[in-house]
């Protein structure tokens, strides 16, 4: 028998263990969270702003909703949708819940609810009487509508870490309930306030601690947070259920921090006349009814006393107030007379004594309180309570979080403190895709690759013709080999473009198997004709049908517009910022490889290298690639020269010259010179000179500079100069051919003077001369200027200027490419570091020939000191 109770007790026991089991780390599904935003309280009509690419599959799954406004509002018992982005309101009614459903693009992708921005998709539901909106969306994108809120933007980096990490958990602890949403935007769970890109270092936080979440014995951690503890961790045992890594203890950090707003604070009532906010929260009336009085049934009302009983961490744990009043006397027995006539002495009036019993659970909402850590000081006419710290203060203090970031702790160091005993540990997650694919219309912006089309034969020349047929044949069959035909390769249709790119706008659409003439190619684009329709599709997209045929150089009796070529990106390490509201991170430089994850607008990239129309990116301490069209590349501020020893001087030759943080017009301004002021020359690159500037450097354009001397280090073989910024070779002459489809011939040295002309691709040009990253040609019956990037020497070209001596150089890039062949389309055929010696053994545009130990190639010579 007690064997039998036994093993009952232990079942029940299990059964218990079972059902307040933590979360296991990695159940379930962790990428989507489902937020009720309770902040827009109850609604009966709600205003939403679409700015994006939106549908509602429930009217319609293959269309989109135009931008604008629509009011959601209920009539009959359901919820109506009211179009207002028309002429005229279009009404549809939509039952008891539709979604507003959020589809991948590059365009700015949100909806707008009262003041704020949110990405995902939004379930709009009835609920009774009233609305609710559910944002469904990533959980890392969540975070970014957390971290700014319950924190702040400007705070120290490794306390908003600690926040992310802490709220995270928090969230995903929560996620994956039965209940149609997981968590709240308030205070009852976290302050969540959508997403605005303008809080760029709480996304950073948030996504230099991706996935990381706090766990204990191999289940997520409850990370409950206060703004303040006033000085004194409280124990969740002491509120709720205990925890192992919630104890009580000190914590000097939060009570130090001066900026903390509420290290102390006070709130105080009068003992007569009594508050009538919180006699009504007291429940003062229903205390009266239990006594069989009314409010009118009293007077001299007042507080007598306030008490409480305080738990291990100081805090109020419950307690007693107490109130007096008298009972009024009942006007209508007035005071009578005996048979002498003498009057007597009123009756005392009936003292009454109300006594309310407090609670942790009620004190602070009672008394509005700040936190439970306070004590009452009896004031003579009032009560005081005086008290520190805002919030349970169970876990971790966002000011004393704060202060230690300050004081430079790591934000795993602020949670080692505050959960001791839980570890870091990362949370399997999938990445954000930004919504699903496009529906149909329009095109998807990444269709699947189909299997190849076989192309069409060319039909046979009937013999029987005459020969005058036969020679028209001929001719047509000449000039069709001299055209590029391509077949659109894509499952649904291809988007075709006014210019080569997607922020360029839509013209038309092409289905699959649409057979294009290729006009020219621009980057990863083609310029096509089909038909009446001209414009631009990308090239991952189009089969040639001929794939021995390159794409031809621009078409002579449709000349592009007029553009200089782009200067080949550097092989050193540059950061750039992503500009479309969402894009896809790819394994390789393609659409068709495949995606490992999502950045989302203004966050920073750090660029390795360029691939065609592709970034090789750093993610997640991987190397990845991103689309370049979405990445609009920033300054790094740094030099590519270590070196800070004067190479020579020179005498500025322009009115007055720009002097700039870095090589090239995009870096900022930091000053100026005036004519003829002198220099000291401490490193050139391409066109531009590093040069001593006040206690610092800057850079200034080697145009507008008059080089009196220079070090051996800096002169060529010949003992000519390399570094004057306007000096040619002599009376030397070389030719070279045009490798660009179309290439601007300018009236001078740089993008600013204007073009005098188009070469096409393989023209022959002799060259006089050079200035910085430009030659200097014969054009016409005069001169002008290309970019040596896009001109291939075929006599010359030799570094050694007709001599066998060869030059020596160092490597002053961080890490260098070595390529097959002078550009970065070239195989990378080895890696220098800096500082690396290298021979110099020939030249081709801005890059130099070297051979390093074994490894024999080319490097940009803008890396080469």
């Amino acid at each position: 028998m007690i064997r039998r109770v036994l093993a009952f007790v232990i079942g029940i026991m299990v059964c218990i263990n079972l059902m307040w089991a933590p979360p296991v780390l990695g159940a379930g599904n962790n990428s989507t969270i489902r937020v009720k935003l309770s902040s827009l309280g109850t609604l009966k009509s709600v205003n939403i702003v679409v700015d994006g690419t939106y549908g509602i599959p429930k009217i319609d799954k293959n269309n989109l909703l135009n931008k604008g406004n629509y009011t959601v509002r209920i009539e009959s018992g359901q919820l109506v949708l009211d179009d207002k982005t028309g002429s005229k309101t279009q009404s549809t009614k939509l039952g008891s819940s539709f979604t507003f459903k959020r589809y991948r693009d590059s365009s700015p992708n949100r909806l707008k609810v009262g003041n704020y921005y949110y990405l995902g998709d939004m379930e709009v539901r009835l609920q009774g009487s009233s609305i609710e909106l559910i944002n469904h969306l990533h959980l890392e994108t969540y975070l970014y509508g957390v971290v700014p809120y319950e924190v702040s933007n400007s705070w120290p980096i490794e306390a908003q870490k600690a926040q992310a990490v802490a709220a995270r958990t928090y969230a995903a602890r929560r996620m994956n309930g039965k209940s149609y949403y997981d968590i709240v935007d308030t205070t009852n769970d976290q302050v969540y306030r959508g997403y605005n890109s303008s809080h760029k270092n709480s996304i950073k936080a948030v996504d230099e601690t991706f996935g990381k979440v706090l766990t204990y014995n191999g289940s997520y951690a409850e990370t409950l947070y206060s703004s303040s503890n006033g000085g004194k961790i409280e124990a969740a045992g002491n509120l709720w259920s205990s925890l192992p890594y919630s104890k009580v203890k000190d914590d000097p950090y939060d009570i130090k921090n001066t900026s903390n707003p509420n290290r102390s604070w006070t709130v105080s009532y009068s003992k007569n006349p009594v508050n009538s906010a919180l006699l009504n929260r007291l429940g003062f009336k229903d205390a009266l009814a239990k006594k069989g009085l009314k409010e009118g049934d009293i007077e001299n009302l007042q507080i007598k006393s306030i008490s409480f009983e305080y738990n291990n961490s100081g805090r109020a744990d419950k307690g007693e107030i107490v109130l007096a009043m008298n009972k009024k006397q009942d006007p209508k027995k007035s005071a009578s007379k005996d048979e002498s006539n003498e009057s007597q002495e009123p009756a005392e009036p009936e003292k009454i004594t109300v006594k309310i019993a407090l609670s942790k659970k009620n004190i602070r909402t009672i008394f509005d309180l700040k936190s439970l850590l306070f004590q009452v000081v009896d004031k003579k006419n009032a009560f005081e309570f005086q008290g520190s710290g805002y919030g349970h203060g169970v876990g971790m203090s966002q000011w004393g979080a704060h202060q230690m970031a300050k004081e430079g702790k790591t934000y795993t160091q602020i949670l080692e403190f505050y959960y001791p005993g839980t570890k870091v540990s990362s949370l399997k997650i999938d990445p954000d895709n930004g919504g699903d694919p496009k529906p149909n219309p329009p095109a998807k912006e990444e269709p699947k690759p189909e299997p190849k089309p076989e192309p069409k034969p060319e039909p046979k020349p009937d013999p029987g013709k005459d020969k005058e047929q036969d020679k028209d044949k001929d001719k047509n069959k000449e000039k069709d080999k001299e055209k590029q035909y391509g077949i659109v390769n894509v499952s649904t249709s291809l988007n075709v473009r006014q210019g080569p790119g997607t922020n360029h706008k839509r013209v038309a659409s092409l289905k699959k198997g649409a057979r294009v003439e290729i006009l020219d190619r621009q980057g990863a684009w083609y310029k096509i004709k089909s038909g009446s329709t001209q414009g631009y599709v990308h090239g991952d997209y189009i089969v040639l049908e001929n794939k021995a045929q390159t794409p031809p150089p621009s078409n002579q009796n449709q000349k592009p517009p007029a553009a200089d070529p782009a200067p080949p990106p550097s092989d050193d390490k540059r950061y750039g910022t992503v500009t479309a509201s969402s894009l896809n991170v790819r394994s390789g430089p393609s659409t068709k490889n495949h995606k490992v994850g999502m950045v989302v607008k203004e966050t920073k990239l750090t660029i390795l290298g360029t691939q065609g129309s592709w970034y090789k990116i750093s993610y997640k301490g991987k190397d990845a690639y991103v689309h370049s069209d979405y990445v609009k590349l920033e300054s790094t501020g740094k030099s590519t020269s270590g070196s800070t020893s004067v190479i020579g001087t020179a005498t500025v030759t322009a009115s007055s010259l720009n002097i700039r943080s870095g090589a090239g017009t995009n870096y900022k301004k930091i000053g100026s010179l005036p004519k003829n002021k002198k220099v000291d020359l401490l490193a050139k690159q391409g066109a531009w000179y590093k040069i001593k500037y006040g206690s610092g450097v800057g850079y200034v354009h080697g145009n507008y500079l008059k080089v009196n001397s220079t070090s051996s280090s800096n002169k060529n073989s010949s003992g000519n100069s390399s570094n004057s910024g306007n000096q040619t070779r002599g009376s030397e002459q070389r030719i070279g051919t045009v490798n660009a489809s179309s290439l601007h011939v300018r009236s001078g040295p740089g993008t600013k003077h204007s073009s005098k002309g188009l070469l096409s691709r393989g023209t022959k040009v002799t060259i006089t001369g050079e200035s910085g990253s430009w030659y200097k040609i014969k054009y016409g019956s005069g001169t002008g200027y290309v970019h040596k990037n896009y001109i291939k020497l075929t006599s010359g070209g030799s570094s050694s200027r007709g001599t066998t001596q060869q030059r020596t150089g160092t490597v002053n890039a961080s890490a260098l490419n070595v390529r097959s062949g002078p550009g970065t389309s070239h195989s990378r055929v080895g890696l220098l570091k800096r500082g690396a010696k290298v021979t110099i053994t020939g030249e081709s545009g801005s890059w130099y020939k070297i051979k390093s130990g074994s490894i024999a190639g080319y490097v940009a010579k803008q890396y080469i000191k």
